[in-house]
């Protein structure tokens, strides 16, 4: 009864009479802009936005055509379904339904408000089966606002005439906008960080002006604004201001958070660290010394070989007693004794007892060992550091001192040979790591690993107290930090080191100018990789790295390259497809279609007489070098770079124009590959500096925008606009040469 009674009302709101004034004299525009509710007492209500919903309420639109809250059909009337936990009148044509759910979803199988637009008055359209409010025309507002063709909303008119508008600006479909192009948000004082610089927009934001701060100060953002500050530290670095103060440098290198070492800790590189001896004693390790720093936090080891008093022995030296002492002997060297052997004692201090040789073998002096008096013709065997060849007789042997070549005589079951030392002799060093002691033992065979403790690194060949140090990376660019567009860079990592071993991973990233989709090759985790910079801006890049214990460098290297043109007339298009889920892929799939968009830049000598894909004066993918001078290659203009599976950018240079020209720039979507719209940039430099930016205007498949002219020499840069501030776009532009 409720929806008969009524029927007339609501289809007088669903005819165009729906748009209703707000308490604030606007009108009703909001998604849900009309709210019905069946109040206890049978009353009808309706209000303006999404407040007018209300427990209990029905919204006619919105999906739902029933009042009634159901679990199943059950809960429903005859001829009702439970869809959506609402019970809905159930339709298969329109005949079965009355306003306000006057439409049959035959699909959804119930009654709603609208199914297509078509459904709706004329400044309506149909959102979520509703027939919501959207002007189509200026007559559908209030008399002091406008229609938003593009939001369907009635805006305010904020100006008739450009009287209306305040100074440097004008008045352009009821809008106050700028003359001057707007380079920065009016008022605002910020860091331009690439220069270190305080950039300041005046009142209109037509013009930004810049305050070098020098090379001992920063640009930073204060409580007070913004100014700039002295630099009194390198950005996050660490450090001591003395043994007992580390300090941590803030992001900016203006200031340092200064931390006082605890009682028996001293600063190291920015760390409080335990001491680990006594300032000047030493004590032995192995055939080595450690000698406490001066500080106490380590202990450096060094080969007794490295003291000056043991410059002279022909043995070498030996700690003992906390001492460098000169060997009598060479640790396990043997000598014949009478009949038996003597070996030389592990600190190479004496020989020791002389041991008996077996009662079948004597000691031969030239081996240092007992032997039998006959052996097998072409065996081989270690005695000490000297390998012996049986002779043919079987009755004697040859021998090779591998020692006089700095190797050393290894033996397995069947033969010996001298082979390379696997470590300096003696030597105490850090694993690769920076986490295990490594020793040598006294013959150079074999090191010996020894873990150092948890929360401590190694360290000249001890454990010390601290964290694993980082590794530091250095990024290095072949081409330099300026370079024209379209350059291949060079960037390497080789430079980068680690005190705790190899960098073995590698981590590149970059921030490019708005339109540059250039990415690392073959990847950005090499060590070395090559970049595309081929749009004009600063292209920031960032190298971190890791060492083998997977210790992550302290801070990132930074590299700022500069990309600047030096050409006469610089045109760049690029654009932006939201329906290409990634638009740096490239090529073609498996099924030979693009793996992107492909619009395409034009630009037109006068000759051309606004014709494109002129065979003659449109420069374009067809035509990328024209012959349109006669003095040389550089008068005449060069596509240097054509995307066809992508966002851009498309590169046009130009030397020498023509004086008295007036050129011409277009661009055409030429086929979107099943992708959807696109939004289309535009950026004209000339010698170098930016003189026009025409940026996101929506192109479908076939469009062909008449951009902008080029005046030469006057350099004026002219937007082609169509009714107003719009740009000239022609749909299913027919180009002449292609169906």
């Amino acid at each position: 009864m409720f929806f008969q009674s009524s029927s007339a009302y609501f289809q007088g709101v669903m005819t165009g009479n729906r748009r209703r004034p707000t308490t604030s004299g606007r009108p009703c525009i909001t998604r849900v802009s009309l709210a019905v509710m069946v109040l206890a007492s049978g009353a009808l209500s309706v209000g303006c936005g999404e407040g007018a919903l209300k427990a209990g309420t029905d919204v006619f639109g919105a999906d739902t055509t029933a009042v009634s809250s159901c679990e199943s059909n059950r809960d429903c009337a005859g001829g009702e379904v439970c869809r959506d936990d609402v019970c809905r009148l159930a339709c298969a044509s329109a005949d079965d339904c009355a306003a306000p759910a006057a439409v049959c979803d035959e699909v959804a199988g119930y009654c709603v408000g609208c199914v297509t637009a078509d459904d709706c008055g004329p400044n309506d359209t149909c959102v979520d089966r509703t027939c919501t409010f959207f002007c189509s025309e200026d007559g559908a507002c209030p008399s002091n606002s406008f229609c938003d063709l593009d939001t369907g909303a009635c805006a305010e008119r904020e100006c008739e005439r450009s009287t209306d508008c305040p100074g440097g600006y004008r008045c352009d479909g009821y809008l106050c906008v700028s003359i001057d192009t707007i380079v920065c948000e009016a008022g605002v004082v910020r860091c331009d960080t690439p220069t270190n610089a305080i950039a300041t927009c005046n009142a209109d934001g037509t013009r930004e002006t810049s305050a070098l701060c020098g090379n001992d100060r920063v640009c930073v953002v204060q409580e007070s604004g913004v100014v700039c500050a002295d630099a009194v530290c390198a950005p996050n670095a660490l450090g001591c201001d003395d043994v007992d103060h580390a300090f941590e440098c803030d992001a900016t290198g203006t200031a340092k958070i200064v931390t006082a070492c605890p009682e028996g800790r001293l600063c190291s590189d920015g760390v409080c660290l335990a001491q680990v001896c006594v300032p000047g004693t030493s004590r032995c390790d192995g055939a080595g010394i450690r000698i406490c720093a001066a500080d106490g936090l380590s202990e450096p080891y060094s080969t007794c070989a490295e003291a000056l008093t043991c410059a002279a022995s022909p043995h070498g030296c030996a700690c003992v007693a906390d001492q460098c002492t000169p060997r009598a002997c060479t640790p396990g060297a043997r000598r014949c004794a009478g009949v038996g052997v003597q070996t030389c004692v592990p600190s190479g201090q004496s020989w020791g007892t002389s041991t008996a040789c077996p009662a079948e073998e004597t000691c031969v002096p030239a081996l240092g060992g007992c032997a039998a008096a006959s052996c097998t013709p072409a065996s081989t065997a270690c005695f000490g550091e000297i390998l012996a060849t049986c002779e043919a007789s079987g009755n004697s042997r040859t021998t090779m001192d591998c020692a006089e070549s700095d190797r050393i005589c290894v033996s397995n079951a069947t033969s010996a040979t001298c082979q390379a030392l696997a470590c300096e002799p003696d030597s105490v060093t850090c694993d690769a790591a920076g986490r295990a002691i490594a020793t040598c033992d006294s013959r150079g065979a074999a090191v010996v690993m020894v873990p150092c403790e948890e929360g401590q690194i190694c360290r000249a060949g001890a454990c010390v107290a601290g964290p694993p140090a980082c590794p530091t990376p250095v990024l290095t660019v072949t081409e330099g930090d300026e370079v024209l567009p379209q350059t291949v860079l060079h960037l390497s990592a080789r430079d980068s080191t680690s005190s705790a071993g190899a960098v073995t991973r590698w981590q590149w990233t970059v921030v490019q100018p708005q339109g540059s989709m250039s990415i690392f090759f073959p990847d950005a985790a090499r060590q070395d990789v090559t970049f595309e910079a081929n749009i004009v801006g600063e292209y920031r890049f960032t190298l971190n790295v890791w060492d083998a214990a997977g210790t992550a460098a302290c801070s990132a290297a930074t590299y700022l390259v500069v990309v600047t043109s030096d050409e006469a007339i610089r045109v760049e298009l690029f654009w932006d497809t939201p329906g290409d889920s990634n638009q740096t892929d490239t090529g073609f799939d498996l099924n030979g279609e693009s793996n992107g968009s492909d619009i395409d830049l034009h630009f037109l000598h006068p000759n051309a007489t606004n014709q494109y894909f002129h065979s003659t004066y449109d420069c374009n993918w067809l035509n990328i070098n024209p012959n349109w001078g006669t003095s040389g290659p550089l008068d005449n203009p060069r596509l240097d770079r054509d995307d066809t599976d992508g966002a851009g950018p498309e590169n046009l240079n130009f030397s020498q124009p023509e004086f008295g020209a007036t050129y011409r720039v277009g661009v055409h979507y030429w086929d979107d590959w099943a992708f959807g719209p696109s939004k289309a940039t535009i950026r004209v430099y000339v010698y170098g500096q930016l003189r026009e930016q025409w940026a996101n205007v929506n192109l479908v498949n076939g469009d062909l925008w008449d951009a902008l002219t080029i005046g030469w020499p006057s350099q004026a840069v002219t937007r082609i606009t169509s009714g107003g501030t719009s740009p000239s776009i022609t749909p299913n532009y027919n180009n002449g040469f292609f169906p």
